[in-house]
């Protein structure tokens, strides 16, 4: 595989699955003057439900990492939303950034920067089944990265998929022989179990709140649960989700 942010076409070639040096990504880093990094996948292509958990592949500090997984941050995270609409690479952190945003999300960000991740560009990259994946690249100051993207916004963006080519290969466990649930009835139930309204389900899946309704009820019949909130939880037992 070639150094990151260069490309290799005659390793393309060779048809290998490519793998990415957590040491290799952190010199990216440093030669690059940015200071973290993190992957994850925001949603399964082939119509597959989303994880139950988030896969974060990440140098943060390991208190924001794991706070980050913990809470489900990226249920909350905008730049998780903006990656399954954007193609192009999302800047953020600044004060007009942060203006637009609502009140959570506000916090969230300020309590990001506790950990000190204050500022960054975040790249949506798609696979051509079309998983959507988050690479995310961050700096002490805005200054700092807006002259990083000027300068080396193409070997940015190429670094962005060799990341996301070498960490996306990470699965979703198997699901269980037998389960009765359709795609987007997993995907409902698990916004559910996470205590989404109907409303929140809806914005999440890009999908009308009767939708999301029809796929719940479709749930809870096949279930045989009183309501959806009962169908979440039985398919937790039973590994559907």
């Amino acid at each position: 595989m070639a150094a990151l942010g260069e490309l290799d076409f005659s390793a393309r070639t060779q048809g290998g699955v490519p793998g990415v040096a957590m040491s290799d990504v952190e010199g990216f880093l440093h030669r690059n003057g940015l200071k973290y990094f993190s992957f994850a996948v925001t949603r399964r292509g082939l119509d597959k439900a989303v994880n139950p958990t988030i896969e974060l592949k990440t140098n943060y500090k390991d208190a924001w990492a794991d706070r980050y997984r913990e809470r489900r941050y990226d249920q909350l995270d905008p730049l998780v939303q903006l990656s399954r609409s954007e193609t192009t690479p999302i800047i953020w952190g600044s004060d007009s950034f942060l203006r637009r945003l609502g009140k959570r999300q506000y916090h969230f960000f300020m309590e990001a920067r506790e950990f000190e991740v204050r500022c960054g560009a975040s790249f949506p990259m798609r696979a051509v089944d079309g998983t959507v994946g988050l690479v995310t690249y961050t700096s002490d100051e805005e200054d700092v990265l807006l002259d990083v993207l000027n300068e080396r916004g193409p070997q940015l963006l190429v670094a962005a998929h060799q990341i996301a080519d070498g960490y996306a290969a990470t699965e979703a466990a198997p699901e269980p022989e037998g389960n009765p649930l359709s795609p987007r009835e997993r995907e409902a139930l698990i916004w559910v179990a996470e205590g989404c309204t109907s409303e929140e389900v809806a914005e999440r899946m890009f999908i009308t709140t009767s939708a999301v309704n029809y796929h719940l009820g479709n749930a809870t019949r096949k279930l045989r649960a009183r309501n959806r909130h009962h169908a979440a939880l039985t398919a937790l037992k039973l590994r559907y989700i």
